[in-house]
């Protein structure tokens, strides 16, 4: 259950997942922060370029120097999300570069904890008309996953939401975007936040993620 607090909790990115994260953030021009223990301060960077597994960093600290050996620790946010990743970095060409094999995950951050909707159940769910899926749901957000590749939302933009999941009614509503990730098999991933919901859509949101939490406690017996 919410105690109404801020809940921060680290996620594993599957591997499968971490290219395109990847390419999100050199797309955006995400800036890449880290401390290396021959520098008091962060150095930031962005991505230049991919070659092979390398992740090959901007030529602007190309001539950092520093031992190879240690583990840094490196935060980037794509949108409103934020990444880490643990990882040495070593030298490609005089580039500074990391491996994209090494360890990333996100940070997730909300007000309330997600309920993920079990997949055999009914449902269906539209974003500004465009079929999706639902895949979790708090009182404060939802999340789904679009399979038409051609979408394109952008971070804090309003939408148009409808979904329906189990027995419950359909529920409309605008939401604002907080989270977009494009993945390597067309379908997107979409994090959204209800936009001023009243007590009467908390309530029947509050139903749904009562038959979610009786249908886990029913799977543990």
């Amino acid at each position: 259950m919410s105690n109404g607090g801020v809940i921060d909790f680290l996620v594993d990115v599957p591997d499968d997942e971490v290219m395109t994260l990847l390419q999100n953030a050199s797309s955006q021009k995400s800036i890449f922060v880290f401390k290396l223990a021959e520098f008091p301060n962060p150095l930031q960077t962005t991505i230049e370029s991919f070659f092979d597994k390398r992740v090959i960093l901007d030529k602007d600290i190309a001539q950092v120097q520093f031992n190879s050996e240690q583990d840094v620790s490196i935060k980037f946010n794509v949108g409103t999300e934020v990444f880490f990743v643990k990882t040495k970095l070593k030298r490609y060409l005089n580039r500074i570069y990391f491996e994209r094999t090494a360890k990333f995950v996100q940070l997730k951050r909300r007000k309330e904890p997600r309920f993920i909707v079990p997949k055999k159940w009914a449902q269906t769910a539209k974003l500004n008309g465009i079929s999706c899926v639902v895949q979790d749901i708090s009182i404060s957000g939802i999340r789904f996953e679009c399979l038409d590749p051609k979408i394109l939302i952008n971070s804090k933009e309003v939408v148009q939401i409808q979904f329906q999941i189990y027995k419950r009614a359909e529920l409309t509503t605008e939401a604002v975007v907080h989270f977009f990730l494009s993945r390597a098999n067309n379908t997107s991933l979409i994090g959204m936040e209800f936009k001023n919901p009243g007590e009467n859509f908390k309530d029947k949101v509050k139903a749904i993620i009562e038959d979610i939490r009786n249908y886990q406690m029913a799977q543990k017996f």
